[in-house]
C-alpha cells in the first residue's frame, strides 16, 4: 500500500497539470463517492473493456489454432489461477488482483505522463507510450504474426483510448476484470477436490 500511495502521489501531481479529467472519478472513489453517476459509468466501461481484452486474447489464440500455427505458451504470471489448489487460493488470487491492477494502471499512467512531459504534446505522448508498451504487451500473444493486431492495435489502442478518454478508474477496473476472467479459464484451473 505504501508503494501504491507513493506512486499515486507522484502521478497525481503531474496528471492534474496535464490531464486532470483522467483522475476525476478515481478521486471520487477515494472519497467513497460510489453512488456518483460518473463513477458507475466508468466502472461499467472498465468492465466492458476488460471483457474486450480477454475476448481479443481468446480470438487471437483461436485464429492461430484455426490457421494451424503453433502458439506460444502463456507467459509466466498470465494465469494467476494456474496453481490454484482450492477455493481459498482462488479467492486470494482475486483479492491480490486489486493492488496489482491498481499498480499497473498507475504505472502506465505515470509512463504516459512522463511522455507528455518529455514531448510537450498530448498526441505525440500517446504514440510514444504505445511504442514503449508494445515490447511489453506483444510477447504475450499467441503468435508473432497476430499479436500485433489483437494485442497491439486492439489491446494497446483501447487501453490508451480508455486511459486518456475515460480515466484511470476505468483502466484499473479493466485490468481487474481481465485478470479475473483470465484466471477463471476452466482449462487453467487445477482444483484439488
Amino acid at each position: 500500500s505504501a508503494s501504491i500511495g507513493l506512486l499515486y502521489a507522484v502521478v497525481d501531481l503531474y496528471t492534474r497539470r496535464y490531464w486532470p479529467e483522467i483522475l476525476v472519478t478515481w478521486n471520487r472513489v477515494i472519497r467513497s463517492q460510489f453512488q456518483d453517476a460518473g463513477v458507475r459509468r466508468h466502472v461499467v466501461t472498465g468492465v466492458l473493456v476488460g471483457c474486450f481484452w480477454v475476448c481479443m486474447a481468446a480470438a487471437e489464440r483461436w485464429l492461430v489454432h484455426q490457421v494451424g500455427w503453433s502458439s506460444r505458451p502463456f507467459l509466466f504470471g498470465d494465469r494467476i489461477a494456474e496453481k490454484v489448489f482450492g477455493l481459498r487460493d482462488a479467492l486470494a488470487s482475486y483479492v491480490n488482483g486489486v493492488p496489482q491492477a491498481t499498480t499497473n494502471g498507475l504505472m502506465f499512467l505515470l509512463l504516459l505522463i512522463l511522455m507528455r512531459m518529455l514531448t510537450r504534446n498530448a498526441k505525440l505522448a500517446i504514440v510514444v507510450t504505445a511504442v514503449l508498451l508494445a515490447p511489453v504487451i506483444l510477447p504475450r500473444g499467441a503468435h508473432m504474426m497476430t499479436s500485433w493486431l489483437f494485442l497491439g492495435v486492439a489491446g494497446i489502442g483501447s487501453f490508451l483510448i480508455l486511459l486518456t478518454g475515460v480515466g484511470v478508474l476505468s483502466v484499473v477496473v479493466a485490468f481487474l476484470v481481465a485478470g479475473a476472467l483470465s484466471a477463471a479459464d476452466p482449462k487453467s484451473l487445477h482444483l484439488r477436490t
